[in-house]
């Protein structure tokens, strides 16, 4: 059973439901439940974020043992070259810049933003 009231302060309708004694004994069962399973969720959790931070750290001890064995060749390497300069990239952007009456739509982030 269910009914519908207006609360005049906020504007806002709220169902009341009505649960029967055989519904409320399904509510306490489930909510035993959840509660037994609490823990067991949240040693999942632990040992998930423990898993990630063991991924991590794994990852960083190889990029410097790689960065150690191989320091000589990635020192050789010639530096990065940009067919632009930053100044000549910030105009290229200006000049993608679209002027609308309110807004100014940026085809670079294709997302509307608005730019002061």
């Amino acid at each position: 059973m269910c009914a519908t009231y207006l609360l005049a302060d906020l504007d806002v309708a709220v169902e009341l439901l009505v649960v029967s004694s055989d519904g409320v004994e399904v509510i306490e069962k489930y909510r035993d439940r959840i509660r037994q399973l609490e823990s067991d969720i949240t040693a999942i959790e632990d040992a998930e974020r423990e898993e990630k931070e063991m991924r991590v750290t794994e990852l960083k001890a190889n990029k410097a043992q790689n960065m150690l064995e191989h320091r000589e060749e990635i020192l050789s390497r010639p530096k990065r070259t940009w067919f632009q300069t930053h100044s000549e990239r910030m105009q290229d952007i200006g000049k993608r810049v679209i002027t609308d009456e309110k807004t100014k739509i940026c085809n670079f982030c294709l997302s509307p933003q608005l730019l002061i």
